[in-house]
């Protein structure tokens, strides 16, 4: 262990290894924080078996990963498996503790609380699901022969190319403040402006497209950072990505912050081949709940119209994120009305034809599929799992066939980066993801993830196109030179 008490990694040839008594401390935290939330409860609820059942398997389930690298003696805090599994545990173990408790699973009147064992298999089926296609398709690292080492020419072509898609990405970010004619105080957290005032106040045309573009600049700050000259991050990639931060937390997308704040984290240990200590991932969960989704939503809400006065509360701040991670009602919903109305066979998937085309050409563009029946029974703006979607589509056999493709998708980045380690494009993508996993389960919309996902993704993309080809120009001269020089 170094001074700094971060952990000392190294890739072994099938799995990472990290010192297992810190697995063992992870596991013992794990079930300490349970029990304490369960103590905090009435459990009054404790004598409806079949919550208690599901919850106790769906609980042991959200463990597995760690178990399994306690057991292998292998042990990544930064695999794409332990973001799923930790959503799972906060979405529907500990948030369905506290529903039940509160007697609070009601949604628009209706009461879905006879509806939770259900929903509780249903998310221990889509966890499975994602195992399964995550542990099957583990592969060993790849030859030494597929690594490819970076020279300065490259980090300084890539670090120029991040500077064009930082100013690109930004100045379509600013071209929808402009277009907008959107108040720049409506976007300043620590001003007098509400949540999303900007919405009220702009007085001009909304550009899906130009605000969407905000969704890059995190991208684009870590190529920045990733390719820098020297070890130590300067002063201005820092004051860049609190820019960015403060810019998020102005629009209220908490997820964005998430995505931000967790993926430079992630990088910060990637690039220096450690993993955070026991403490210091307490310590980040701690920032997340309290200062991402306890302060900004406190922002967000009503009842505030800063956070700049005064720091809130943290009982404020609990309950914000209490209210903001109720996604077990509206998965009820669903679970609900789904057999009632039927399955929509992935009607709700067509939607990704018809996103890209302006709605100022077409108003009413995801109305031409048609439009759920469920929809009116959920709150506008409530989101779901991400296996919800693969439910109302096709079923259970949609939680397995869909969640599988996530789990095998997410194998496949991991087992990139562990064949390349010290890859600063990989790395930034399994920062990237690994931060972003937590913002994709709570979105039931496939149209919203995919999307998403080109926009968070596409500066890495295009950074590894264009270096690519950069590369094979080089290899042709340099192979041309030898042919002429014989």
């Amino acid at each position: 262990m170094n001074p700094s008490g971060s952990t000392t990694f190294e890739l072994a040839d099938d799995h990472p290894m990290v010192d297992r008594q810190r697995v063992s401390l992870m596991l013992s935290l794990l079930f300490l924080l349970s029990a304490a939330a369960l103590l905090g409860v009435e459990l009054d609820w404790l004598e409806r078996e079949q919550e208690v059942v599901w919850l106790t398997i769906l609980g042991l389930a959200c463990c597995l990963p760690i178990i399994i690298a306690w057991l292998s003696g292998g042990f990544d805090p930064f695999e794409p498996v332990y973001p799923i599994a930790a959503a799972t545990f906060i979405y529907y173990v500990i948030m369905v503790v506290v529903l039940l408790d509160r007697n609070a699973v009601r949604v628009q009147g209706i009461d879905y609380r006879n509806d939770m064992p259900k929903v509780l298999l249903l998310a221990l089926l889509a966890l499975v699901s994602f195992y399964t296609a995550y542990y099957i398709g583990r592969r060993r690292a790849g030859p030494v022969a597929r690594r490819v080492e970076w020279n300065d020419g490259d980090r300084s072509y890539v670090h120029r190319l991040a500077l064009v898609l930082l100013g690109l990405f930004g100045s379509l970010f600013i071209l929808w403040i402009i277009v907008g004619r959107i108040p720049l105080r409506s976007l300043w957290i620590f001003g007098e402006a509400s949540y999303q005032a900007w919405l009220s106040e702009a007085e001009g045309a909304w550009v899906g497209y130009l605000f969407a573009a905000q969704e890059s600049l995190p991208a684009c700050a870590l190529l920045l950072i990733a390719t820098r000259r020297g070890r130590h991050w300067p002063p201005h990639l820092i004051l860049l990505v609190v820019a960015i931060t403060v810019l998020f937390a102005g629009l209220g997308v908490r997820a964005r912050i998430l995505l931000m704040a967790g993926s430079a984290t992630v990088l910060y240990y990637l690039q220096r081949q450690k993993r955070p200590s026991a403490w210091q991932i307490a310590l980040m969960a701690f920032v997340v709940v309290y200062a991402i989704a306890g302060a900004v939503g406190i922002y967000r809400g009503p009842e505030r119209a800063s956070v700049g006065d005064s720091a809130p509360a943290l009982t404020a701040a609990v309950e914000k994120f209490i209210e903001s991670s109720d996604i077990a009602s509206p998965t009820a919903v669903y679970v609900h009305w789904v057999p009632v109305f039927g399955y929509d066979w992935g009607k709700s998937f067509l939607n990704l034809l018809v996103t890209p085309i302006p709605s100022a050409l077409w108003p009413d563009k995801y109305l031409f599929f048609g439009k759920s029946p469920i929809e009116a029974f959920r709150p506008s703006g409530a989101m779901a799992a991400i296996f919800v979607e693969f439910y109302s589509g096709f079923g259970p056999v949609g939680i397995v066939l869909g969640m599988a493709l996530v789990g095998w998708l997410c194998r496949r980045v991991y087992d990139a980066y562990r064949a390349n380690p010290h890859d600063p494009l990989m790395q930034i993508t399994l920062a990237l993801l690994w931060a972003y996993l937590f913002h994709i389960y709570g979105r039931n919309s496939v149209t919203l993830i995919v999307y998403g996902c080109i926009y968070v993704f596409t500066p890495v993309y295009v950074a590894r196109w264009l270096l690519a080809r950069r590369r094979r120009a080089r290899a042709t001269r340099a192979r041309q030179g030898v042919f002429y020089a014989t």
